[in-house]
């Protein structure tokens, strides 16, 4: 299953988001529920099939919440789950909105984009496509910032790759 298949529902939850924070209402205790998926424009078929979807996925629980009130929902959505390296996950949900309407686009280079860092990429780093940093294929193998001594030990030397090769 691709990634974009594992974050459809977030995918969904994340571009029914219509509402600042300010107008939102967030609930204390527990969340308020649209008399009907149509009250809110949506189709009670459509967020049938939104959970059905999920089913497939074997997702635990989603909402999908609009000005502050469920639309739909499926699983527990009571119980907490964890997750790991989600911020990865969330960006490949979101780039797609920005690579599909014209903002992003995958082919350009960090040189291209004007972008080096701290010590300064190499000329075949600043060769890296947003594309390969998506995939993690840049091969910019910079220190991390909460990088432990076995991640340091196993980081390959800068330059030993060239983009999309390792």
């Amino acid at each position: 299953m691709n990634m974009l298949s594992r974050c459809l529902p977030l995918i969904l939850l994340l571009v029914c988001m219509t509402a600042t924070f300010a107008e939102a209402s967030f609930p204390q205790n527990q969340w308020a529920f649209v008399d009907s998926p149509e009250s809110a424009d949506w189709s009670t078929q459509k967020s049938k099939l939104v959970g059905d979807y999920a089913s497939i996925m074997g997702t635990l629980g989603m909402m999908v919440i609009q000005d502050g009130k469920v639309i739909c929902s499926y699983g527990d959505v009571k119980k907490r789950s964890y997750l790991h390296s989600v911020r990865k996950s969330l960006l490949s949900c979101l780039i797609g909105i920005y690579v599909e309407s014209g903002h992003i686009a995958l082919s350009n280079t960090l040189a291209s984009l004007g972008i080096d860092d701290v010590p300064s990429l190499t000329e075949p780093e600043k060769k890296a496509r947003v594309v390969d940093l998506l995939k993690a294929r840049s091969e910019v193998y910079h220190e991390a910032a909460a990088e432990t001594k076995k991640m340091k030990a196993i980081r390959p030397l800068r330059g030993s790759h060239v983009p999309d090769t390792y």
